[in-house]
């Protein structure tokens, strides 16, 4: 949620600055209505719909390094921020033992989940730009050996 802060990208908050102290990272509150119409603005129906949405298509293997923000519970990892419905993501942020952590996704999958199911989303979207990667470099070296054939 900093990191949205610092860009503008999250929802609206609360920054509350006591009169006598000159620290910058002053409490911030969010009202409960503001997070649910930004979740709201971001709801989708599949993981790369999510990433296509948020401009990240996964394209190329530098998509797969930026950070993305994970939920954890007891250092697991339990799903995407923005993956996890109304009632969840309620819950979560009500949990002491969740945090959210900034992971890229290709050691997210390598780390401990607390459900399978959950990561195959992830493993699937990975596996599949790979793929699709792996494909058009043969489909590439084939044009240059029929190149040089020709």
């Amino acid at each position: 949620m900093a990191r949205y802060r610092q860009t503008g990208n999250g929802p609206t908050y609360i920054q509350y600055q006591a009169e006598d102290s000159k620290a910058r990272n002053q409490r911030v509150n969010y009202l409960l209505g503001d997070l649910k119409t930004w979740r709201d603005s971001h709801k989708v129906n599949s993981t790369m719909e999510a990433a296509q949405l948020r401009g990240l298509a996964f394209a190329s293997l530098a998509d797969f390094t930026k950070p993305e923000p994970f939920w954890t519970i007891d250092n697991k990892i339990y799903a995407h921020v923005l993956t996890v419905s109304d009632e969840v993501f309620k819950e979560l942020l009500n949990t002491s033992r969740a945090e959210v952590i900034w992971i890229s996704l290709e050691k997210v999958l390598f780390e401990n989940w607390h459900a399978s199911r959950e990561r195959q989303k992830w493993n699937d979207v990975f596996v599949s730009v790979l793929s699709g990667m792996v494909k058009s470099c043969e489909i590439e070296q084939e044009r240059h050996i029929l190149n040089d054939i020709l």
